[in-house]
């Protein structure tokens, strides 16, 4: 079962073969498995939580993440909290009694406490982040002057591993074109 939500509509085609683009002479010689797929993206996120079809989805999918074991039902829960559709805890509390009745509370609370260890670890990466991008750009200032708009943009969207290139780069490169030069060593 793939269960989607995304904006754009689900493309890709339902059976293995057909999706594998195989050449004709192979196609009899792939396991032919249809999957089922829930569609979520068609329904407006704010009837979502609200809509009966996801309910029946969440019973299906809780059931089966139970099936392989109770982390496996505590991470989908998580992963159903921390999405942006507006699935209210109360859905995922009510969907929860139905598949192990007097364990949602614990299930709930474990799963809470697992995304907000994750929300935490992300804030602190994005705060390392950001750190390291003023940083460079104080540096890069007082190296080689006032940096423009572009530059500036550039290390405000860049990644932590980029970040610490051009934080060593900076320390020897003889122009601000060379801080960025990806095909440089340091």
């Amino acid at each position: 079962m793939v269960v989607y939500h995304g904006k754009a509509p689900w493309r890709v085609p339902p059976t293995l073969a057909e999706a594998a683009d195989a050449d004709d002479e192979l196609r009899p010689y792939l396991a032919d498995f249809r999957y089922a797929l829930v569609d979520l993206g068609r329904i407006d996120d704010v009837d979502l939580s609200r809509n009966g079809e996801l309910r029946e989805t969440l019973r299906t999918l809780g059931r089966a993440a139970l099936a392989l074991g109770l982390d496996d039902l505590v991470a989908l829960v998580c992963y159903m909290l921390g999405e942006p559709n507006e699935v209210e805890a109360q859905v995922l509390r009510e969907v929860l009694t139905e598949i192990v009745p007097g364990q949602e509370d614990r299930i709930m609370s474990i799963a809470a406490d697992q995304w907000k260890a994750e929300g935490k670890a992300e804030g602190l990466r994005e705060g390392v982040r950001e750190g390291q991008a003023r940083t460079l750009l104080r540096q890069l200032d007082r190296r080689f002057g006032p940096v423009s708009e572009s530059v500036h943009q550039r290390v405000s969207a860049a990644g932590l591993d980029a970040l610490d290139q051009w934080l060593d780069r900076v320390l020897d490169a003889p122009t601000l074109d060379a801080v960025f030069d990806e095909g440089r060593t340091h």
